[in-house]
């Protein structure tokens, strides 16, 4: 039997997509360092004592480890697909430019992949003839859990910052979904005779479509809990004194395995954020 390598390879090199994106920002920033707030909220002898945040995110996780469930022979080999969050946060302000908070969130990832093989099967309506078939399988996992973070953080200026922190989660629901399609529509017997072919099940009569059969479609056994490490960069543009609209970009590292019985699966993943944040300030006793 073959295995012919036609995996998801288009999987972003992250960290230097982040990496590139924080040297941008800190560099676009660095006139505003030390600058003074100079707004009304100066005036009245009040600080910043602490914001509270809701926010979504929408990116890609990412995994370069193989996968598998039911049919163990059935491995996938890296994958991508999308990611998004809701959720809510409390930044306490020890001082002008240094915080440290926590938060709640819902998060949702998912990988997807597909590699295709190359079987020998008998054709029954042609007298067992020997032929190679083409398939591809394709599989689809994702997982819905629910998380707690804590974070500590440094602003520079007014409008840039820079966060880092821990997330942990508990897996609340997950699908892992694997379909086999032939590839081959049609294949030439030993006599030269061009004959099409079909998936058994489809000529069995257990499968309505000919060239598509699923193999799997169930829950992901033996999740694990989710832990990140979370770095996160952006910038805070003030509507007002009191609320603003923070643009971020997120980079999570998985540091625990997403199944238990599968030690190498480690899903990362990379988030655009829209946050809107709501400043509480205070008078200076």
């Amino acid at each position: 039997m073959k295995i012919l390598t036609n995996n998801h390879k288009k999987i972003l090199h992250s960290t230097n997509f982040i990496s590139c994106i924080v040297i941008i920002l800190f560099l676009s920033t660095t006139s505003n360092f030390g600058q003074s707030r100079n707004t009304s909220i100066e005036l009245h002898s009040e600080y910043r004592q602490g914001d509270i945040a809701v926010y979504g995110g929408f990116g890609q996780s990412v995994t370069n480890n193989d996968y598998f469930a039911d049919c163990s022979s059935c491995r996938f080999n890296g994958g991508v697909n999308t990611s998004f969050t809701l959720g809510s946060e409390y930044y306490y302000y020890l001082s002008e430019n240094f915080f440290f908070g926590g938060g709640l969130f819902y998060d949702y990832l998912s990988v997807s992949s597909s590699y295709r093989k190359i079987q020998s099967e008998m054709l029954e309506d042609y007298d067992n003839e020997l032929v190679n078939l083409t398939y591809k399988h394709n599989s689809d996992l994702g997982f819905n859990t629910l998380n707690a973070n804590a974070f500590a953080g440094l602003r520079f200026g007014e409008r840039f910052f820079l966060k880092t922190g821990i997330s942990l989660g508990v897996p609340l629901t997950s699908k892992f979904i694997h379909d086999m399609e032939l590839m081959t529509k049609t294949t030439v017997l030993s006599d030269g005779q061009v004959v099409r072919v079909f998936m058994k099940d489809y000529k069995n009569g257990l499968a309505t479509n000919p060239y598509k059969k699923n193999i799997q479609n169930s829950e992901y056994p033996d999740i694990s809990i989710p832990a990140y490490w979370d770095i996160m960069t952006g910038f805070s543009f003030n509507i007002t004194d009191y609320i603003a609209i923070v643009p971020q970009i997120q980079y999570s590292l998985a540091l625990l395995p997403i199944a238990t019985y599968q030690e190498n699966l480690y899903i990362h993943k990379w988030q655009f954020r829209m946050e809107l944040l709501i400043t509480h300030y205070k008078k200076f006793n």
